[in-house]
């Protein structure tokens, strides 16, 4: 008891006069709870509170317990001793506070019962009160367990068992109740019947066992059944629910179910078709397949019911039939699944491959196949070009680049997946193609240099040079030829020329290369080499050098017309200390153009001395202009 259910017990003693069962004896009032409720194991305190109406030292508190008819008295205290009583089943177990109160230290099933505290005061007399220790402890949880042998759904009068339910050691005994899907299972005549047997343990804690009967029906067969227990704690019910079970019914076969499952679109050849027969009785009926009224055997490692047909073909297509027996019944039941299976066979390619066609030649493939459908073509090349046209491709002129593997694809449209396809290598034979990819070098007598020499033909063209020197050849497999000729630059390289030649079977190509020769200058240097070079690197461009040198020439010569003017005029003066320098302060040397072509013909023609000879081709490159004068 709790410290504020005492403080309200002590004011209800003060103020009310509880009935009690001895009434009133003298001028002593003793007061108690009527009713105390513990837990096994837990301390209980029993109060005893009196009132003495005259001051006395005589007082004396016994503490009996009342057992059936056996009054027996367990503790004593006076004003010289506070003890309990030996010998008896609480010695050692309570003790008594200078208010009276009993305390049990750990409650028992045996402390069940009426404790009575008897309270007296000499002359004045005696008078007792009386509590009742109800004591409690909670069962395990719940155990229940269907019947395994399965349960026959009839119509014959006894009802059969379906379960059965046990909670054991709980005090008070517990109540059990059956429920089917959160249902309360009632007795009902000929419906439901519940048989409870209890039992009490050594322990003296009590064990429950139920069974329940109940008609079913086909319906049940995915019904779940339960027990919930009910039992009393100190001031509270509580409730507890065992787990739920599924019963094992049977019952006759009514009906046939025979079903493709896999695959759900059209079937195709190559596919895996999986059918499932099931009936509704239980025991699961003896299945058996048919396809065209024969028998087809079945693996033992598929389930019961499932009939799969791997890897099928156009053979496969037809009707087929289960049949379901119920043993108990000996009831046959049948159904049957039309299957087709869709075909794309015989692809040809005409005419058949491999091909050789020549260069600029005209050529019509054809593709055929066989289908159990309406068909669709498509054509592919190996580098991923794809034509249309339907189930004829036509090629015309075709080159180099026409080489390859053409692929026929057939489709049938109305069966995703059914796609088969056929290929043909076509491969072009003609003249090599000859190639350079730099064919006009401006060059130093004396130099090295590297010529490439490209061929791409069928078949592989074998090249050759009009000239002898270094060779490297790579064959890159795609029918190209790459050779490169390192040779020394000499002046019979210049007047001769150099030419590479490709052939094979088929015929011949060749490749010629122009080589300029660079002019040294004067002052030449490295660097202005390079210049050269490059300005030299494209012989086309001399025209317009040419005309660029007249351009300059005639600009010059104006302004020495007008220098000369200005001169004769007087707005120049000559003199020593007057006289004008027009080239740099800092820079007072000659000022010097140099004219260059890149064609020693034309620079010859366009630098003649005075007297008409040609000057010698190391003056012919430069032209000096002095302006100082």
């Amino acid at each position: 008891m709790g410290i504020r259910e005492r403080m309200a017990f002590s004011t209800t003693a003060l103020c009310i006069l509880l009935i009690t069962v001895q009434g009133i004896s003298g001028e002593i009032k003793v007061f108690m709870l009527q009713v105390e409720e513990k837990e096994v194991g837990q301390p209980a305190q029993i109060e005893c509170q009196a009132s003495i109406s005259e001051p006395t030292t005589e007082v004396h508190v016994q503490w009996f317990f009342l057992n059936g008819n056996k009054r027996e008295r367990i503790y004593f205290m006076d004003s010289k001793h506070s003890v309990a009583d030996n010998g008896t089943e609480y010695t050692g177990r309570i003790s008594m506070d200078k208010n009276y109160t009993l305390t049990i230290h750990s409650v028992t099933l045996r402390d069940q019962g009426t404790f009575i505290c008897q309270v007296g005061a000499g002359a004045v007399g005696k008078n007792e009160n009386r509590t009742e220790l109800r004591v409690y402890d909670a069962p395990e949880l719940p155990e229940i367990k269907g019947e395994e042998t399965g349960i026959a759904v009839t119509e014959e009068s006894s009802i059969p068992k379906i379960a059965h339910c046990i909670s054991r050691n709980g005090y008070p005994p517990p109540n059990i109740t059956w429920y089917k899907d959160q249902t309360p299972l009632q007795d009902q005549e000929g419906v439901t019947s519940v048989q409870a047997t209890l039992t009490k343990e050594s322990s003296g804690l009590f064990s429950v066992e139920s069974h329940l009967f109940h008609r079913v029906t086909k319906k049940d067969k995915d019904s779940k059944f339960y027990c919930e227990i009910n039992y009393q704690m100190p001031g509270i019910n509580h409730m507890m629910e065992s787990s739920k079970i599924g019963i094992i019914l049977h019952y006759p076969m009514e009906q046939l179910k025979f079903l493709r499952v896999f695959p759900d679109g059209p079937i195709k050849e190559g596919d895996t078709v999986k059918f499932e027969c099931r009936g509704d009785g239980n025991p699961p009926p003896e299945y058996s397949f048919y396809k065209n009224n024969q028998g087809i055997d079945v693996n033992p490692a598929f389930d019961q019911g499932l009939l799969i047909l791997e890897n099928v073909t156009q053979m496969s297509t037809g009707t087929y039939e289960c049949r379901g027996l119920d043993l108990e019944t000996v009831t046959e039941l049948n159904k049957e699944v039309n299957i087709t299976v869709n075909y794309l066979t015989n692809i040809t390619l005409t005419p058949d491959g491999p091909l050789e066609l020549a260069v600029g030649e005209d050529k019509t493939l054809s593709c055929n196949a066989h289908a159990s459908a309406l068909t669709a073509f498509q054509w592919e090349k190996s580098d991923m070009e794809v034509f249309t046209g339907g189930n004829s491709l036509h090629l015309t002129n075709v080159n180099y680049s026409s080489t390859g593997t053409y692929t026929c694809e057939v489709t049938v449209p109305t069966v995703p997946g059914l796609v088969k396809s056929k290929s043909i290598l076509i491969t072009v034979s003609g003249k090599p193609e000859v190639t350079a990819p730099q064919n006009k070098l401006w060059v130093y007598i004396g130099e090295e240099v590297n010529l490439t020499c490209v061929a791409f033909g069928h078949p592989e063209a074998e090249i050759t040079w009009n000239v002898a020197g270094n060779l490297t050849v790579r064959h890159r497999g795609d029918h190209t030829v790459t050779s490169q000729l390192t040779v020394k630059v000499v002046p019979e390289l210049l007047r001769l020329g150099i030419t590479c030649n490709a052939s094979n079977m088929m015929g011949s190509g060749q490749q010629s290369f122009q080589l300029y020769q660079v002019l040294p200058t004067t002052h030449s240097t490295a660097k202005t080499d390079d210049i050269v070079r490059k300005k030299q690197k494209n012989p086309e461009s001399s025209g317009v050098i040419i005309v660029a040198v007249i351009v300059c020439i005639l600009l010059l010569a104006v302004l020495g017309a007008t220098l000369y003017f200005l001169y004769k005029k007087g707005k120049i003066s000559c003199g020593r200390s007057g006289k004008q320098d027009i080239t740099r302060p800092e820079d007072q040397k000659d000022i010097i153009m140099e004219l260059k072509t890149d064609k020693v013909q034309e620079e010859a023609g366009l630098l003649q001395g005075a007297n008409g000879d040609k000057k010698p081709p190391r003056d012919q490159g430069e032209q000096y202009i002095d302006l100082r004068n």
